[in-house]
């Protein structure tokens, strides 16, 4: 009996890696770690996020390997700011669904299928599930971020004076700045300052030439950031990775443009002379009948309208650099508040350095070719580099490194 007890325990030993075995693969199986999750951040009153909702019941229908978590943005405020906060969102659109350590806003068939390929991407993986960790308090900082394709890092940074903010909110305003100031040297805005020069010296009463130069500038200041807000529009219905493609060929395109400019200012004697005698010679007649209205504030209604069309001119013929801020803007998703700021800051700079123009040319200071050629060629050279990072390294162009 003994015997027959040592055989019965000896072949059950021998079956034991494979009972273990099984077990292991039936808890693979069933294993809720298997699972994946995905994270949907939602208003009972969204269109598209209803319609989210839908597809993702069905979805869930289908696998017995997803669930899906749902969370009612204004019952879980708290949590959607913090999520929104490790996913270095600034704006609060809706739905937002949230794969891993990627992150979705709105919905639509191709973002469906986006999130396929998200959990098609993360099936098998180690990986950063960036909800679970803000639930428990965990730092998300090892994250990598993925939206549209692109991979960034939450990326905040102790400055001085400061204290602890994200390196765009810091590189963005000063950026805002410096390219305000060499907007302003566009060589088509120094034809219009010459032309509004002579115009506005001709005006006996001080006070009536201030309140033609203040309009002037105010109806400047407008039409640019008219621009900068409409194309801020359009680069966020578009924002998606074949635009940012499209984006970096317009910005090569265009600096080959300025470097045409530069050598052909080369030969100029003057940055003026952009604006060719014809133009030049009905735009003055323009601005010195506008001068010569009796009344001053339909004279200045009227400039006013006339400056705005100066404004598409100098557009038209302009750097490119508020187009290429404000998309820069655009894909760093900030809160239209701090995009206003942005662009408040940009107009600054520019505002400031034309009005200085301004004041050189009223003194009879030229501007020489030498000072519109080296900025045609210091924008070429920045568009250059921004068009190659757009493409080779876009987490550069979020400033996140």
């Amino acid at each position: 009996m003994k015997k027959f007890f040592i055989i019965v325990f000896l072949a059950l030993l021998s079956f034991a890696p494979m009972m273990v075995n099984a077990g292991v693969a039936i808890a693979d199986i069933n294993d809720p770690e298997d699972l994946q999750t995905i994270y949907l951040f939602y208003s009972e009153d969204c269109q598209f996020c209803q319609r989210e909702k839908a597809w993702l019941n069905s979805l869930v229908g289908k696998r017995a390997d997803l669930r899906v978590q749902y969370y009612e943005v204004h019952e879980n405020e708290e949590l959607t700011k913090k999520v929104r906060k490790a996913l270095d969102i600034e704006n609060g659109y809706i739905p937002l669904t949230v794969v891993g350590s990627d992150y979705f806003i709105g919905y639509n068939e191709s973002i469906g299928e986006d999130i396929l390929d998200a959990l098609s991407h993360y099936k098998g993986k180690d990986f950063c599930d960036l909800v679970p960790l803000v639930l428990e308090g965990k730092s998300t900082s090892g994250c990598r971020i993925k939206n549209d394709g692109i991979y960034t890092n939450s990326n905040w940074r102790e400055f001085p004076f400061l204290g602890e903010a994200r390196l765009k909110d810091v590189v963005l305003p000063i950026l805002a700045i410096v390219l305000g100031i060499l907007d302003a040297f566009n060589p088509m805005l120094l034809g219009i300052l010459g032309l509004v020069s002579l115009a506005f010296g001709k005006l006996e009463k001080k006070g009536r030439r201030i309140a033609f130069m203040i309009t002037f500038f105010v109806a400047l200041t407008f039409s640019t950031f008219l621009f900068m807000e409409c194309w801020t529009i359009v680069a966020t219905m578009f924002a998606n990775r074949n635009f940012l493609y499209l984006l970096a060929g317009i910005l090569l395109l265009l600096a080959l443009y300025q470097l045409s400019r530069f050598f052909r200012l080369r030969k100029k004697e003057s940055s003026y002379e952009v604006l060719s005698s014809h133009r030049k010679e009905k735009l003055q007649q323009k601005l010195e009948k506008l001068t010569e209205e009796k009344t001053l504030s339909y004279a200045l209604t009227l400039l006013f309208v006339f400056t705005l069309f100066l404004g598409v001119l100098n557009l038209l013929g302009s750097t490119g650099l508020s187009l290429v801020y404000t998309q820069l803007l655009t894909m760093n998703e900030l809160s239209m508040m701090k995009s206003w700021l942005s662009i408040g800051l940009y107009l600054l700079g520019f505002l400031l350095t034309v009005f200085l123009l301004f004041l050189k040319v009223r003194k009879g200071e030229n501007q020489k070719k030498r000072k519109g050629g080296i900025v045609c060629l210091l924008v070429a050279i920045f568009f250059l580099v921004v068009a190659v990072l757009w493409i080779v390294k876009p987490a550069l162009v979020l400033f996140n490194f």
